[in-house]
C-alpha cells in the first residue's frame, strides 16, 4: 500500500493544501492592492488550526507574485531579517537558507552565531533595513512571515516591530504577517515596544467548513489506490473532525492504519474501509487530539476561566452551545460577575458568540479536556461544521 498521506503533527507544512478560500482571497487582494491594511495580518488560532499551513500560502501567493519573501519562524526572525538587511543574502547564490529567504533569482540559507559586542556595535535593523530597501530594486515588495510569535523575545519582538514600521512610515512595500497562539497576541500588543502590532489586522483562525473538510479527505484518500473510501466513509470521517484540521488529519491517519492492518491480515491489495474501521480509527485519534491539543489548552490558563469553561461544559446541549445565564446560574453568579472570564474564553478561542446571549464551544469534545485534568454576535455560514460535544453524537 501507498504511503500514508496524512501528516499529524504541529507546525509542519502539508504537501497538500485544502479549503481556506476566504482567507487566501483576503491575502490575494491585500497583496495586489498597495493600501491594503490587510497587509500587516496577526493570525491567531488554537493549536492544530492550521496556522502554519496557511501562513505557506501565504507565502507561496507573495513569491507568485513576485514579492521578496522572508519566511521563518521564532528561532531565526530577527536573524533572517538581519541578514536581509545587511545585504548578506547577495553575495553568493550558492548556499540555502532555513528558513527560507527567497528573493527574485535567488535562495540562500546562512546559520551561525554572532559576537555579542558586534551586535552591540552594528546598527540597529530597522536602519539597515530602510537603507536596504532604498538600494534594492525588488519586483513587487519585501514579504516577512514569521510563524509560532509567540515564542520571540520581547526585545527582538519590539526590534522586527520597529524595522516594519520604519518601512513602512518610508514609503516601501512592505508585508508582516504572524502567527501565533490566540494568547500571543494580547501579550505582544502590549509589549511598550510593540504598539504597532495594535494596528495590524487580526484573523482569527477557526475549523474548516464542512465542503473544505470532506474534500480534503477525498483528495487526500485519492493518493492511496489500494484503499477505497467512499463518499459516506468521508462525510463520516469529516463529521466526527467537526473540522478541526489536526483532529481531521490524525483520523486520516488512523484510518489509514487500521486499513494496512486488514489488507495485512486478508492478503490482499485492495481493502474498503468499512464502518468497523471508521470506529477503530475514531478511537485511536480521540485520545491523540485530547492529550495534545485539549489538555494543552488548560496550562497556564487562569481559574477562573478554567471554572467559566467546565460550567459552560455542564450546560452545553448537543450542538456545543450554552446560554451565559445558564452558565452563571451554573457558577451561582450574577452575569456581570461571569463577563470577564466570558470575554477571556472568547478570546482565546475557545467559544464564539452565535447570538445574543449566548456561546458555542470552538473546538470539538470540549468536556474531554477536563477528564484527568459584551454581547457580540458573529455571523455563522450555513457551511461550518457545529463543534462535537461527544465521540458517540452522530
Amino acid at each position: 500500500m501507498h504511503e500514508n498521506p496524512f501528516s499529524p503533527s504541529f507546525s509542519i507544512r502539508p504537501e497538500r493544501f485544502y479549503g481556506r478560500s476566504s482567507e487566501l482571497d483576503l491575502m490575494e487582494s491585500a497583496l495586489d492592492n498597495p493600501d491594503s491594511a490587510n497587509r500587516f495580518l496577526f493570525m491567531t488560532g488554537t493549536r492544530g488550526c492550521g496556522k502554519t499551513s496557511l501562513l505557506h500560502q501565504y507565502a507561496l501567493l507573495a513569491r507568485q507574485r513576485h514579492w521578496t519573501v522572508l519566511e521563518t519562524t521564532y528561532q531565526d526572525a530577527l536573524t533572517s531579517l538581519r541578514l536581509y538587511a545587511d545585504g548578506t543574502t547577495g553575495l553568493s547564490h550558492d548556499f540555502t537558507i532555513k528558513p527560507s529567504i527567497a528573493l527574485p533569482g535567488v535562495s540562500a540559507t546562512i546559520s551561525g552565531a554572532s559576537d555579542a559586542k558586534q551586535e552591540h556595535d552594528r546598527p540597529s535593523v530597522a536602519s539597515t533595513l530602510v537603507r536596504r530597501l532604498s538600494k534594492a530594486r525588488l519586483s513587487a515588495g519585501l514579504f516577512l512571515a514569521i510563524d509560532e510569535i509567540q515564542k520571540i523575545p520581547e526585545t527582538e519582538m519590539e526590534e522586527i516591530c520597529h524595522a516594519v514600521q520604519a518601512a513602512k512610515t518610508q514609503g516601501h512595500s512592505i508585508a508582516f504577517v504572524i502567527a501565533g497562539l490566540p494568547t500571543a497576541y494580547q501579550k505582544i500588543r502590549h509589549y511598550p515596544g510593540c504598539t504597532f502590532v495594535q494596528r495590524m489586522r487580526r484573523l482569527r483562525l477557526g475549523m474548516l467548513g464542512k465542503t473544505d473538510t470532506i474534500d480534503l479527505l477525498r483528495g487526500t484518500f485519492a493518493h492511496v489506490p489500494e484503499l477505497v473510501v467512499d463518499q459516506q466513509s468521508c462525510e463520516e470521517l469529516a463529521a466526527f473532525s467537526a473540522g478541526h484540521p489536526y483532529l481531521l488529519q490524525l483520523v486520516g491517519s488512523s484510518a489509514y492504519e487500521v486499513a494496512v492492518e486488514a489488507t495485512s491480515e486478508l492478503a490482499r491489495e485492495i481493502v474498503n474501509l468499512d464502518e468497523t474501521m471508521i470506529r477503530e480509527a475514531e478511537s485511536r485519534a480521540l485520545p491523540e487530539y485530547q492529550e495534545n491539543v485539549l489538555f494543552n489548552l488548560l496550562r497556564g490558563v487562569r481559574p477562573g476561566t478554567i471554572e467559566y469553561l467546565r460550567a459552560m461544559c455542564d450546560v452545553a446541549d448537543t450542538s456545543s452551545t450554552a446560554t451565559t445565564a445558564a452558565i452563571a446560574q451554573r457558577l451561582g453568579k450574577t452575569l456581570k460577575e461571569c463577563s470577564s472570564a466570558r470575554s477571556r474564553v472568547i478570546d482565546l478561542q475557545l467559544a464564539e458568540p452565535i447570538a445574543r446571549g449566548k456561546l458555542r464551544f470552538s473546538l470539538p469534545y470540549m468536556p474531554l479536556a477536563f477528564e484527568n485534568s459584551s454581547d457580540i454576535v458573529a455571523p455563522t455560514s450555513e457551511d461550518i461544521w457545529i463543534p462535537r460535544m461527544t465521540p458517540s453524537a452522530r
